[in-house]
């Protein structure tokens, strides 16, 4: 694990490679990153290692604590009066809101105590999704607002040890961070 921080972001990153599903299969790594870059918004990017050269389906959900959400190509949104949460997609194939499922498998719900204790909620849920072998990222901006305002950032991508974000007007920020031992 590392964690760093700077006057102009802040950086924590993690990676997963004890084995996955019911027989522990090693035949993945997971790199996390996740970005604070100040003052303004959040960065999350997963990098994801296929060492068996099979093609793998990535999934990231977002539980989002909100009575609503709305999608907009790889864009999801809250639907709150005030204080919103815009989440968008890059290096990813499709996203959609699940609410309140029970099948195939139990999805988007929340722990509601004002109801009793066990008591669930429905909530929207946003799944991203991407199928690949070898290498694969995918990252994530997340821009809290005060209201509903439009998430201003156009791209972003991991390239080694830089976080590259390129923003509506066309202004690029590139943040170099540490790598993992």
């Amino acid at each position: 694990m590392i964690w760093e921080t700077t006057k102009e972001f802040d950086h924590a990153a993690a990676r997963f490679d004890e084995g996955w599903g019911p027989e522990g299969l090693r035949n993945m790594n997971h790199t996390r990153h996740v970005f604070f870059v100040k003052p303004d918004f959040f960065v999350i990017a997963d990098e994801l290692e296929s060492l068996d050269d099979k093609p793998h389906t990535f999934e990231a959900l977002f539980h989002l604590d909100s009575p609503n959400a709305k999608g907009e190509g790889l864009r999801v949104s809250t639907e709150n009066q005030g204080p919103n949460l815009t989440i968008r997609g890059f290096g990813v194939e499709s996203v959609k809101i699940i609410k309140g499922q029970k099948e195939p498998v139990v999805q988007g719900w929340l722990p509601d105590r004002a109801e009793g204790y066990g008591e669930v909620r429905p909530i929207p849920t946003a799944v991203y999704r991407k199928t690949g072998t070898g290498r694969t990222t995918m990252v994530y901006v997340l821009w809290p607002s005060p209201n509903a305002a439009v998430c201003p950032v156009a791209g972003v991508r991991l390239n080694g040890e830089e976080l590259i974000v390129r923003m509506e007007d066309g202004k690029e920020r590139v943040i170099r961070f540490q790598p993992l031992p």
